[in-house]
């Protein structure tokens, strides 16, 4: 006769002798013991990932046929109050795959610079800026323009993905929409002082850890617009540029003496002015690149937007390693 050891040894193995003696009941006592009760997740969204609308003025979640979801006020976006959860901004608790390395790496950057954090940053004469600093190893700047009246928050669909290539630095819009939002005036000049006074705060932050005479500009929609007339005003300042869902053709005069150009659209999206430009672009002789953002509408990032911007910025910089 088994012991209770012996049979529950054969148990395990997967026996049917075990199995059939299990079901009536004989020395079941050796059960395996219950699953380790599964972490709890803060937000009880850990399974679910959510397109953020960007561009549109209420601000919230939309799913993928544009349904709004736990809307809030724009005043809370933009002082970084919010619920929003973004693709590849998981509020698990596990950790991410780059947080040893990020915690190796911050011993190098000044106290209290945390890499692929997001941070609301006050600048003396300006509006706040939106930090996510990139790590000790990359001096790489990207300047990130949203679109008119949208949220500038957006920006986390894919910063802690890019935290790895390049520190990002958001900014607000210089006019009001009267929404709490803002919307960029033609005024490309202020536009550039204005980042180059962000670029600075953040340099001294990092200890001059950064590049602020080359850096990329990424705009998106009116952003993007932006984005390509400061590369025409400023071509060695911002010799790369992305430009996501532009509504306008991306021209291939104005970004004459650029060094590669990124173009995204949502696939949702109507794709005439963006091909148009890459056609223009690439006519012209230019490094161009067209990236889908799978599922996305005009507003949206899509459920890839970090695989697909991470992508793209590895090709667009890949001539200058």
């Amino acid at each position: 006769m088994l012991d209770s050891v012996a049979f529950c040894r054969l148990l395990a193995t997967g026996s049917r002798l075990a199995r059939w003696s299990c079901a009536l009941g004989w020395l079941c006592r050796c059960a395996t013991p219950a699953p380790e009760a599964a972490r709890p997740d803060p937000t009880g969204e850990a399974a679910s990932r959510h397109r953020v609308d960007v561009d549109s003025h209420a601000v919230g979640l939309t799913d993928a046929k544009g349904r709004q979801h736990g809307s809030q006020s724009a005043a809370q976006a933009q002082t970084g109050a919010t619920g929003f959860t973004t693709p590849d901004a998981s509020t698990s608790a596990a950790e991410h795959p780059s947080d040893a390395a990020d915690r190796d790496e911050a011993a190098a950057l000044p106290p209290g610079v945390e890499p692929g954090e997001l941070s609301i940053e006050h600048v003396p004469g300006h509006r706040n800026i939106y930090v996510v600093q990139g790590r000790a190893t990359t001096r790489r700047a990207l300047v990130y323009l949203p679109g008119m009246c949208g949220n500038i928050l957006a920006m986390q669909s894919f910063s802690r993905e890019l935290s790895a290539r390049v520190t990002i630095v958001g900014l607000l819009g210089d006019t009001p929409c009267g929404n709490g939002r803002y919307k960029w005036s033609r005024n490309v000049p202020f536009i550039h002082e204005r980042i180059q006074t962000a670029l600075e705060h953040v340099k001294q932050q990092r200890g001059d850890r950064l590049d602020t005479e080359q850096v990329i500009a990424f705009g998106y929609s009116q952003g993007a617009t932006r984005a390509q007339a400061l590369a025409e005003a400023y071509p060695e300042r911002y010799p790369w540029v992305v430009m996501g869902s532009a509504p306008v053709r991306p021209s291939a005069d104005k970004l004459s003496q650029t060094r590669s150009v990124l173009l995204l659209l949502g696939s949702e999206e109507p794709e005439r002015l963006m091909y148009d430009g890459e056609a223009a672009l690439t006519a012209a002789g230019r490094r161009v690149r067209l990236m889908t953002l799978p599922g996305a509408f005009h507003g949206q990032y899509g459920t890839q937007g970090a695989e697909v911007v991470a992508d793209g910025l590895d090709w667009l910089l890949a001539h200058d390693h």
